[in-house]
């Protein structure tokens, strides 16, 4: 959200929820069941 700040994510079966510091609560369908996330930061 561009804010500087970390926000909470998980993944469950090709769905992320975001708890993010601006805006709330997000769910974003993204990926398929199985898939495997690989966290880092990826800040462009």
């Amino acid at each position: 959200d561009g804010d500087g700040k970390a926000d909470q994510a998980v993944y469950r079966d090709g769905t992320w929820y975001q708890n993010r510091s601006v805006g709330g609560f997000n769910v974003a369908f993204f990926g398929l069941p199985g898939d495997k996330p690989v966290p880092a930061g990826y800040i462009p």
